[in-house]
């Protein structure tokens, strides 16, 4: 599911890339390492069909990612339907960062198979380093419009 989940994110910060096109690089950079992260979690997918064994799961909060979702559908909704600003775009980016991060799956999870630590904490990382660079763009678009 959360492979799932971080190719939906990808759509729709692709969808923010050409929807503000002047933040273009910025939106697809994300797109691009959130379709990364949808890889990784496919492979550690496919390490449990292959019988490698995952402990610790039930501390993830699967509500988060329901909700993680729905957020991701409701905001390329409303992108569709012309209802988005460049700072709504960065509000939700934020709020959908942060479904993962606190939703506790890399947290909690450990598995025998090898590369599981490497993926998780690369996907924990990168996570927190999307939520900084999202908000300091916010922060430099939030000054810019107050200076207007």
């Amino acid at each position: 599911h959360l492979a799932e989940y971080e190719t939906a994110v990808s759509n729709l910060y692709e969808a923010y890339g050409e929807a503000f096109s002047g933040m273009a690089d910025f939106w697809r950079g994300l797109a691009l390492a959130e379709r990364a992260h949808a890889a990784m979690l496919s492979a550690l997918r496919e390490s449990l069909e292959k019988g490698h064994y995952y402990y610790g799961l039930d501390g993830f909060d699967q509500r988060a990612l329901t909700v993680g979702r729905s957020l991701v559908e409701c905001a390329r909704s409303a992108l569709q339907e012309g209802r988005v600003t460049v700072q709504m775009a960065f509000e939700a980016a934020l709020e959908i960062e942060a479904y993962v991060l606190d939703g506790g799956f890399f947290t909690d999870a450990k598995s025998d198979y090898p590369a599981f630590a490497i993926i998780a904490e690369q996907i924990m990382k990168e996570d927190e380093r999307h939520v900084a660079q999202i908000r300091q763009r916010y922060v430099e678009l939030r000054a810019r419009s107050f200076a207007e």
